[in-house]
């Protein structure tokens, strides 16, 4: 059974808060996108949540319990150039027809959480092409989707979450406005133009990209829940109800039903996401793993520092979004630190977490309350406390991401972000923390 808790929350509580919509481009040509001061709006980028996660017994006559796919690739020269794929595994016997199950050698026996794959994506290869879910809601109601870039015989998934804040009350979601796209319809146009911004490792023509040899997944961003609920909530300011759906978490789980379908035999999914996305993609990890149990899963948080608020902000979030936790994660609803121990214990290594950042990131501190010092404290803390697949990338300021200030330039702690994550990609075993 799939766990949530619904704890009451102070009415008076207000929240100061800075959103920094950060822009698309992974790795070369990020920028910021806008920042919001006090009460200023959202900035223009980001969309919708993204989708839940699938078993993976046979369906209809797709590989049978016992076929998996490969490995993913293997660690190429020190060039930067991926290895061969694992092979991709043959197919088992054809599948009767039953649903998808919690079977496959990434299966995690206690996380029992998986959904049934509905319909295959067939989208034109090495291009970005617009798949609508009628099933999904933004903020205001309206549906969404995502884009998807596949490639032929593709040996894995890359799949980047967008950013752009979090509202939790009538305060941070009609006054403030503190997310993006909260009053857009998301449709086509704007999640195309998205999707396009895309660059460096969602480049299936870079030979120095580990993950050229991937299908690439856009998931926008407009639910204010930081992609993880499953709530609606109507909220007054003074002017009126007005109803907001937290509906980010569901359409994951509509999202990933449809890629579960499309990509039967990958043996590696990459979930990544920048600030509200990189938070979208921490907890959101025990499903990406539950929809792939044939694949291996990995996940790259920018900027969603797992910090924790000197008050019960984060419990009151939980609460208005109606979020679904991980099961036995007993604490999740109550500090946001308790994911990465959790997640220690159940999704081990060869899997990788890679967690990046700034100590003293501004947006973070205005977000959950918190000055420079103590985020610097926390999230030293909480390296020390990592598993062995989990590592950090660290750097002295108070920017909000390290994609968005640059990551192939030196930095003042003389590290770069861009030998790190290939490190992290390939599989290298010297991969481990950097900065300070």
């Amino acid at each position: 059974m799939l766990r949530r808790r619904v704890r009451s929350y102070p009415a008076s509580m207000r929240n100061t808060w800075v959103v920094t919509a950060i822009g698309l481009c992974l790795l070369v040509g990020c920028g910021s996108d806008a920042d919001g001061g006090g009460s200023g709006g959202a900035g223009s980028s980001g969309a919708s949540g993204s989708g839940g996660t699938a078993g993976s017994a046979a369906t209809g006559g797709s590989s049978g319990s016992g076929a998996t796919g490969g490995t993913g690739g293997t660690s190429g020269s020190s060039g930067g150039e991926s290895g061969s794929s694992g092979g991709g595994g043959e197919s088992g016997n054809s599948g009767s027809g039953g649903t998808a199950g919690s079977e496959g050698p990434w299966a995690i026996p206690d996380l029992p959480y998986s959904v049934t794959p509905t319909t295959a994506i067939d989208a034109p290869a090495d291009q970005w092409t617009y798949v609508a879910f009628p099933d999904s809601k933004c903020a205001n109601g309206t549906a969404t989707g995502i884009a998807i870039n596949p490639i032929d015989d593709a040996i894995g998934l890359l799949v980047f979450m967008q950013g752009g804040g979090a509202c939790w009350d009538a305060d941070t979601c009609l006054v403030r406005k503190a997310s993006v796209h909260l009053e857009d319809t998301v449709g086509e146009a704007t999640v195309l133009a998205e999707a396009g911004g895309l660059s460096g490792l969602f480049d299936h023509g870079n030979q120095a990209n580990p993950f050229r040899q991937f299908a690439y997944v856009y998931m926008p961003y407009c639910t204010g829940d930081l992609h993880a609920g499953q709530g609606t909530q109507t909220y007054n300011a003074g002017a009126g109800d007005v109803t907001i759906e937290h509906h980010g978490g569901r359409n994951v789980e509509a999202y990933l039903k449809r890629l579960r379908a499309t990509f039967p035999n990958i043996g590696r999914v990459v979930v990544s996401g920048i600030s509200a996305g990189g938070f979208g993609a921490t907890l959101n990890w025990w499903r990406y793993q539950g929809a792939f149990p044939y694949a291996r899963v990995d996940i790259w948080d920018d900027a969603g520092l797992l910090v924790d608020a000197t008050d019960a902000r984060w419990s009151v979030m939980v609460n208005a979004w109606d979020m679904v936790l991980p099961p036995g994660c007993d604490a999740c609803d109550e500090r946001m630190s308790a994911w990465l121990p959790f997640y220690g214990a159940h999704l081990l290594a060869p899997r990788r977490y890679a967690l990046s950042g700034y100590l003293g990131d501004a947006v973070i501190g205005q977000y959950f309350g918190l000055t420079a010092e103590m985020i610097e404290s926390q999230m030293l803390a909480l390296r020390a406390a990592t598993a062995a697949n989990q590592k950090t990338f660290f750097l002295s300021g108070t920017q909000h991401s390290v994609i968005g200030e640059g990551a192939l330039t030196m930095t003042s702690d003389n590290t770069s972000l861009l030998p790190w994550i290939l490190q992290y990609a390939l599989d290298d075993a010297a991969w481990d923390h950097a900065g300070p």
